[in-house]
């Protein structure tokens, strides 16, 4: 009876054993998993940081030269419509000479 009941908890033991070290097992599998995708998503988090900078910058890149564009744009456009007047002063040439005089040096 002894001997019996020594190999149930041989036997036992043996079984536990085994799906111990089978979890052991699938448990450091799933650890070196996840720390695969976390030094993953410190790649990604880390390039997603610098896409941000740089669409910042050319955000305000952008913003700059807009504002250059429509500096240019009014400058343009008075040196054209005091070009095409007739060479007396008039209201409208004195506006565009104005207009001329600052904008055009402010690009």
């Amino acid at each position: 009876m002894l001997t019996a009941l020594a190999a149930v908890l041989a036997l036992a033991t043996g079984l536990f054993t085994v799906l111990y070290l089978g979890e052991r097992a699938d448990r450091d599998a799933l650890a070196a998993t996840r720390s695969d995708q976390e030094r993953s998503l410190a790649d990604v988090t880390g390039k997603q940081e610098e896409v941000d900078a740089t669409l910042e910058s050319n955000r305000s890149r952008e913003s700059t030269l807009s504002g250059e564009h429509d500096l240019l744009t009014r400058c343009v456009e008075a040196a054209k419509g005091y070009f095409d007047l007739p060479p007396e002063q008039t209201p409208e040439s004195s506006r565009l000479f104005r207009v001329m005089y600052d904008v055009c040096p402010q690009i």
